[in-house]
């Protein structure tokens, strides 16, 4: 028997109807088990037990109660229902404590003597393990007398009695982890509901120790009564009570200062304690008395004292059963990112206890969050926290009377799709952790969609297939009515015809040829499932484009994402070409500039950029390579220009310029072969036209071959235009005339030619400037000219053109032929009358390049001079000289006198008359002119003449 205590008689109890909740309380000296009904503080029943039983522990379910004998070294195992021992387990010997693990799956027993803590399986009632107590283990005699688990159930705490030690057991291995000291003759010992404190009841020491369980080290001390031989924790762990078995009194201990801050006095030599599970009342087994004191926690005073059996010890009451909790959500499946509740319903399973802080946290799995808005509901009171968006449901400080419920409601989004495993265990003060309630939630995926173009780019106008896949991502649901449209951007369209090919899920595909918008609806895709199908679209527009679908959707998995693929559509280049100059005279050249540009609609290079041209008959280039824009330019003789492979820039040009020359006169028109390439297609062809004109012709013309010096005649220029398709412009020439012919002083100037002809009168220039002709015409420009020198005039004039550039070079020439000289004279200055003398002809001829023809002259002799009767004619000027014996006159015609030299005619004349004579004669000849005109003198003289005469007719 424990503590000398005497064993008293077991008093007869009457059995009564087993009521809702119950005490325990082992009467060791009378061997039985006494059963008190809380709500009433009666004993309603009696249980044998074995030999001296002194402790006892409740499972969880209250079903078996647990009783150790400290006579015969068992463990009565007690039908709570049938009240009757089922069992009696062997242990060590002079059990004392017990404990259950808060699982219910083990019980561990002190055994007093065997300096040993017994481990029993509940679920076969066997003892599995043995663990020595003491430091070091094993230490015989380190009697073990009271035993606690922690609420987890991970560390075991033993009261060592003969050493002054409380042993921690590791659960898991059944080995002692540490030994922690404390006071004299540790009795009894508990632990708070949340593991954080044991408290030590130091029979010795009159005191108890307090162990921080997170460090297993001795937190603080408290005295207390004598032999102090049990301690309780309330469930809220506010305070903590403590049997003074030597004082009859019971300490009450603020935990918060580890203080007493009350003391109860009570019936003899209390032992055993406990607290009833809503914390409102302590009861304590007076082993002196025979009696169990029931205190009130509120006023801690006794409220009432029960008799029991002999030698009361231990006392077992049944922790309040822990709160219940229900989580259901509103709906089975819902759409991802769609919302349904989640309620979560608690109950107080305690008839009569009251359950205070009750409390979860609900860590809601992953894709699964709080609704924005959440609708938060409560009717539990406490604090109920759910914030939008966050991944946690919070409730605390809630109080539920007993058999009471409440419901707390959130809405919750799932925003990753799957099938949602949620779990949540509900807490108490009193009651400590209750059950977990599952609840499962399938979030559907809506459908997944991938679109994709056949092709990076196309040319315009190109085509290349559009591809839609569909997917349903669930791997358990199937999804129906699935659906989607796409309107294609404005640069591409379905093509004619569509290619339409697949099908998807039985719906109905609609993309009509020529539009712009592409549906399905209706499709169906079990859990896995995929579909696909492709059309046919063409580019009608140049640039990137971008398409995106609407979101596709289905039923159960709601509206899923867009699709988004890109094309671009290449415009080709465009080719332009221009000969610069347009016009050029034939045999000139012209430089003919390619430009190829990148439209700029065009949103990528163009690659493989060709071209070829071909020139037209009478235009020529020379054999060339060369790199041009990236590629190759190559110019063939007579006629061939290509480009391969050039690359052109976004919003680029690619120009280059060959040299053309003009082989035959007329408008060339040339066109190129279309302009292509690799990622554009094919452009247009350009056109340009070259003029290529022949040189005007001019002739000019002298109106005689031959003008006497100072004589004038006229001077003609004909221009002609050669060229049959090609008026000629800017016509021009200036003719400087050469020294000795100047423009006649009226110069009779006239033109057909169009444009400005000038001759001044005097000067030694003829032009014309800005003329114009049409094609195969001519025109005139005549002008008098005048030679003021004697000579071979050779005159050269060169004609031009703006089209046909200069033209040939005419040359003319004129002689300009002096008059001959004459000189005439007489034999002799005199001659008696009647008297003969000769009368010479001298003609020179100045000109030293031409003989002088048609020389004639006339010579009329003064009166009283006659050509002699017998003339004695002579001449060498030829030609016809006339001189008649007895005639006056003496003349010369068609003569002709070398360049350079001079001729004679000579004749006898006879003077007449007396007097002087004189006597002029002019000279005329074909070429030259009239010439000079030529004087002689000569004295005919009379014989003497001898007058007389009387100073008077008559005299007197």
């Amino acid at each position: 028997m424990m503590a000398g205590i005497k064993a008293k008689a077991n008093p007869a109890v009457p059995a009564a109807a087993t009521p809702s909740l119950l005490a325990f309380v082992t009467n060791e000296n009378s061997n039985n088990i006494s059963v008190i009904d809380l709500a009433t503080n009666t004993v309603v029943n009696l249980v044998p037990a074995g030999i001296q039983p002194v402790a006892a522990a409740l499972t969880p379910d209250r079903s078996r109660l647990y009783v150790t004998n400290f006579g015969d070294a068992t463990v009565s195992v007690v039908d709570t229902a049938a009240n009757a021992v089922t069992t009696a387990i062997p242990v060590g010997f002079q059990p004392v404590g017990i404990t259950i693990t808060p699982d219910g799956s083990k019980a561990y027993v002190a055994n007093h003597a065997s300096s040993s803590v017994s481990v029993i399986d509940i679920a076969t009632n066997t003892v599995v393990a043995t663990v020595l107590t003491g430091n070091p283990p094993p230490a015989l005699g380190s009697a073990p007398s009271s035993v606690v688990v922690s609420p987890d159930g991970t560390r075991v705490y033993v009261t060592n009695f003969n050493l002054d030690t409380v042993s921690v057991i590791d659960a898991a291995t059944n080995t002692i982890l540490t030994t922690i000291p404390v006071g004299a003759e540790p009795i009894a010992l508990a632990i708070t509901q949340d593991g954080g404190s044991v408290y030590v009841a130091n029979f010795g020491a009159s005191s108890v120790t307090v162990i921080a369980t997170a460090t297993n080290s001795v937190s603080g001390s408290i005295s207390v009564g004598r032999d102090p031989s049990g301690v309780a924790v309330t469930p809220d762990g506010a305070s903590v009570y403590v049997t003074n078995k030597a004082e009859n009194s019971v300490s009450v201990i603020t935990a918060a200062t580890n203080v007493v801050a009350a003391t109860v006095t009570v019936d003899t030599n209390p032992v055993g304690i406990a607290i009833a599970p809503d914390g409102a009342t302590v009861y304590a087994s007076n082993f002196g008395s025979d009696t169990v004191s029931a205190i009130a926690v509120a006023t801690n005073t006794v409220t009432g004292t029960i008799a029991v059996g002999a030698g009361p010890f231990g006392i077992a009451i049944p922790r309040a059963l822990p709160p219940g909790i229900v989580k259901s959500f509103g709906a089975a499946r819902i759409a991802l990112n769609g919302t349904t509740s989640l309620s979560f319903t608690l109950t107080n399973p305690n008839i009569t206890a009251r359950l205070a802080g009750i409390a979860f946290t609900d860590n809601l799995p992953a894709g699964l969050v709080v609704a924005s808005p959440g609708g938060l509901t409560n009717t539990c009171g406490g604090s109920a926290v759910a914030t939008d968006g966050s991944s946690s449901v919070n409730l605390s400080s809630v109080t539920l009377a007993a058999g009471a419920s409440c419901t707390v409601s959130v809405n919750v989004t799932g925003n990753t799709a799957g099938v949602k495993n949620n779990s949540v265990t509900v807490t108490s003060a009193e009651g400590g952790t209750g059950n977990t309630s599952n609840a499962i939630l399938t979030v559907v995926a809506p459908p997944a969609m991938v679109e994709s173009f056949g092709a990076a780019s196309i040319p315009l106008h190109g085509t290349t297939s559009l591809s839609f896949t569909l997917n349903n991502p669930n791997s358990t649901d199937t999804l129906t009515g699935i659906g989607f449209s796409d309107t294609l951007p404005s640069g591409l369209v379905i093509s004619t015809p569509s290619g339409q090919i697949g099908a998807c899920g039985g719906g109905t595909i609609t993309a009509t040829q020529g539009t712009n918008v592409i549906s399905l609806a209706g499709t169906s895709l079990p859990a896995g499932g995929s579909c696909s199908f492709s059309l046919n679209v063409t580019g009608i527009a140049a640039g990137t484009q971008n398409n995106t679908t609407s979101s596709v959707i289905s039923t159960e998995g709601g509206t899923g994402g867009t699709a988004f693929a890109s094309i671009v559509v290449v415009a080709p280049p465009s080719l332009a070409k221009a000969f610069n100059p347009a016009n050029i005279a034939l045999n000139a050249t012209s430089s003919l500039t390619f430009t190829i540009t990148n439209q700029a609609a065009n949103t990528v290079s163009l690659t493989g950029v060709a071209f070829t041209d071909t020139l037209p008959a009478g235009l020529t280039v020379a054999d060339a390579s060369s790199t041009v824009c990236g590629g190759t330019l190559t110019t063939t003789a007579p006629a061939g220009i290509t480009l391969s492979g050039a690359t052109i820039a976004v919003n680029g040009q690619c120009q280059f310029s060959v040299t053309v020359t003009g082989a035959a006169s007329g408008i060339h028109t040339n066109t190129t072969g279309n302009v292509t390439s690799t990622n554009g297609g094919t452009g247009n062809a350009a056109t340009a036209s070259l003029t290529v004109a022949s040189a005007p012709n001019i002739t000019k013309i002298f109106g005689a071959s031959t003008v006497p010096l100072n004589g004038t005649t006229s001077l003609t220029f004909t221009i002609s235009n050669p060229n049959s398709s090609t008026a000629l412009t800017g016509l021009a020439f200036t003719d400087s005339l050469p020294a000795g012919l100047v423009v006649a002083a009226t110069p009779n100037l006239t033109s057909t030619c169009g444009g400005t002809a000038a001759a001044a009168g005097g000067s030694g220039s003829v032009s014309l400037a800005a003329g114009t002709l049409a094609t195969g015409a001519s025109c005139t420009v005549s002008v008098d000219v005048t030679g003021t020198t004697a000579g071979l005039k050779n005159n050269s004039v060169t004609v031009t053109s703006v089209e046909g550039g200069p033209g040939n070079t005419s040359n003319a020439s004129l002689v300009v032929a002096a008059a001959p000289s004459i000189l005439e004279a007489f034999g002799a200055a005199s001659v008696p009358l009647n008297g003969i003398t000769s009368l010479t002809f001298t003609i020179s001829n100045p000109n030293s390049g031409m003989a002088l023809t048609g020389l004639a002259f006339t010579d009329s002799l003064p009166a009283g001079l006659v050509v002699a009767a017998t003339p004695n004619l002579t001449s060498t000027c030829g030609g016809t000289a006339t001189a008649v014996g007895g005639s006056s006159s003496i003349s010369l015609s068609g003569g002709t006198v070398a360049a350079a030299v001079s001729c004679a005619l000579s004749v006898n004349v006879t003077g007449t008359t007396v007097g002087m004579k004189n006597n002029s004669v002019s000279v005329t000849s074909t070429e030259g002119g009239a010439g000079n005109t030529s004087n002689a003198s000569i004295a005919v003289n009379g014989p003497p003449l001898i007058s007389k005469a009387f100073g008077a007719a008559s005299i007197p």
